[in-house]
């Protein structure tokens, strides 16, 4: 299917721009980013940078940057849509074919800016083996991590930007229409899984999305417990049965999440109560969002409710979206050492997953609902459909 690609070189040269503005700030000579599109949460700095998802790629203050990709013959016109015009192959010793590239500049002695994953993902990045390679060969040279540097620019999105998430959230509300057609009592809960994410790639979205879909009278929401990686069986839909979906959507890099339950006929009184409680905990949080609320503010709004119905959580209540899950992640219970950063501020164009979870406290029964937001001027706005989340009935 034939989408717009709003990611034209008059974007590139924008973000080159703002980044190089950055750099100007901090002292940085050059950055080097790497990407690795197999950890496809924690690496979008390069495909912001170069339109492409893996490899490494070194960005000059000045001049123009040098991609070293890990697969793909290099030569003119072998990387479709890519930002940069020298490709240079540099398997498998990537440091080496990088320093080089410095020495010719004259930056292997300036001071270098590594940029890997980002805050929340730390030790999904740079490969160590790289890292000790550029120390080795640099010996004169200042290396520093600025990849929250990157991050930050990131989360102030372009128009451009916005638009790829709106056209993946025009997506994944075509994803929720076919499970909403096919899931009827007797249907088979693996063709509707397959029947969903066929939509989803025939409608123009990357490959490689997760998809947590979950189902029966005693479940939590889809994402907690692995439920993306576990192939439902070959099992009949019940009547008054609730499926519970968490689904990502990405096009051109960009993703949007859903989180959307479902229910064969009608749910229960335990179902609707959980299901109003987050229901009210993100109509707060939409109603509240805007630029200059800070992101404690926003957990305490969306948390109300669902405390005081005598619910727990698991799953953070939002995140940030675009080329990764950004900041600012709410918390996460099932991860102490993780933090939220509560003083992080909204500001106009940032996105987020809004998603409030609420599961019974022996974790074991609740769900989740949820879509992208854009932050406005003066509040916020769906990236999709511009209607409340719902218990869908598909009956």
């Amino acid at each position: 299917m034939q989408l717009e690609n709003p990611l034209t070189f008059d974007e590139r040269d924008l973000r080159w721009k703002t980044i190089r503005e950055e750099m100007k700030r901090e002292g940085l000579d050059c950055l080097v980013v790497y990407g690795n599109k197999a950890i496809n949460y924690s690496n979008g700095s390069l495909r912001y940078l170069s339109n492409i998802p893996e490899g490494y790629l070194l960005f000059p203050l000045y001049g123009e940057p040098t991609m070293f990709p890990f697969f793909g013959h290099v030569g003119k016109g072998s990387w479709k849509g890519a930002w940069v015009s020298e490709v240079r192959n540099a398997h498998p010793h990537y440091s080496r074919g990088i320093t080089e590239k410095m020495h010719e500049l004259n930056l292997d002695k300036g001071k270098i800016g590594i940029v890997s994953a980002d805050k929340y993902w730390v030790e999904y990045g740079f490969p160590h083996s790289t890292y000790v390679g550029l120390v080795s060969d640099l010996k004169e040279a200042e290396l520093v991590d600025v990849s929250n540097m990157v991050e930050a620019a990131r989360q102030i999105k372009t128009p451009a930007e916005l638009k790829c998430m709106e056209i993946a959230s025009q997506i994944g509300a075509q994803v929720i229409e076919s499970i909403r057609k096919n899931a009827k009592p007797s249907a088979d809960h693996r063709a509707m899984k397959l029947g969903a994410i066929t939509t989803m790639y025939e409608r123009g979205a990357e490959i490689g999305n997760f998809f947590a879909y979950s189902f029966g009278d005693n479940i939590t929401h889809a994402g907690v417990n692995m439920a993306f990686v576990d192939t439902p069986g070959t099992k009949p839909v019940k009547q008054n049965e609730v499926i519970l979906t968490e689904f990502a959507v990405r096009y051109l890099g960009y993703e949007i999440q859903y989180n959307q339950p479902f229910v064969a006929g009608t749910p229960t009184k335990e179902w609707k109560r959980v299901f109003e409680a987050c229901s009210e905990g993100y109509t707060l949080g939409y109603n509240t969002l805007r630029p200059g609320l800070t992101a404690g503010e926003l957990e305490d709004i969306v948390l109300m409710p669902i405390l005081k119905a005598g619910y727990t959580f698991s799953n953070p209540m939002f995140h940030g979206m675009g080329l990764s899950i950004e900041q600012p992640i709410g918390t996460i219970p099932a991860k102490p050492l993780h933090m939220l950063d509560r003083s992080f501020v909204f500001k106009e164009n940032m996105t987020i997953e809004l998603e409030p979870h609420g599961m019974t406290k022996d974790l074991k029964f609740g769900l989740s609902l949820g879509d992208t937001l854009a932050i406005t001027d003066s509040g916020c706005r769906r990236m999709g459909k511009e209607s409340k989340p719902e218990f869908i009935s598909t009956t």
